[in-house]
């Protein structure tokens, strides 16, 4: 599968390279992955408007499948992100995302191996401000929603969970460098779900083509 993201990713990108886009990649470590690699491509579809592709891999730390405890195995994921540029001026930008994704996790313990499938929704508002030239912090709110589809269907997996999300950021040309916190409670599913997440992350993003926003783009 995780071959099968990349090869996806790439092709999005060689498809719409000549447009004012992004590419990014992210590195980092959870409550439930050891480490994680995300990488994003997105697009400017107007001046408000944008639209982008997603694949992340991690390895797990600590997840819950159908009630077993998972320590060990493989999560992958892919999906979307729809951006709208709701304000900006001089020294601040607002902007709301949608975050849909396909997500599978793996695990093989002595008795069997574990499939399961579901889907992730990440809504969330974030405001980006203008320290100094070269210097930006970004802050909002991800509203975490989850529901597993297979092997057995859980609507409430994860109920919208207020994650409060944090970025310092360095600017240097088209060049992007972020130090990302996400941090919360998690509500859900009784026995199926962590209560509370915390993720760090390193980010990497740049530009294709002439960018013409003041305040940097950082899609989380």
């Amino acid at each position: 599968m995780k071959n099968i993201l990349i090869v996806i990713f790439i092709l999005t990108i060689a498809v719409s390279a000549q447009a004012q886009s992004t590419v990014g990649l992210s590195l980092g470590t959870s409550k439930s992955d050891r480490q994680t690699a995300s990488f994003l491509y997105r697009q400017n579809l107007t001046s408000r408007w944008s639209l982008g592709a997603q694949i992340s891999y991690g390895a797990i730390r600590y997840r819950f499948i159908d009630a077993i405890a998972i320590t060990e195995g493989q999560v992958g994921m892919i999906g979307l992100s729809l951006g709208y540029k709701i304000a900006e001026g001089d020294r601040y930008r607002l902007d709301a995302n949608l975050a849909p994704r396909y997500r599978r996790i793996r695990s093989q313990n002595e008795f069997e191996t574990i499939n399961s499938h579901g889907i992730e929704i990440d809504p969330n508002i974030l405001i980006g401000l203008k320290l100094s030239d070269q210097i930006f912090f970004h802050s909002g709110v991800m509203l975490r929603t989850a529901m597993q589809l297979r092997p057995e269907v859980i609507g409430n997996e994860q109920l919208p969970s207020a994650i409060l999300t944090n970025a310092l950021s360095l600017q240097k040309g088209d060049n992007l460098i972020s130090l990302k916190t996400y941090i919360g409670p998690m509500n859900g599913a009784g026995g199926d779900t962590e209560k509370f997440y915390w993720q760090v992350s390193l980010g990497y993003q740049f530009s294709l083509g002439k960018s013409t926003n003041s305040i940097p783009f950082f899609n989380f």
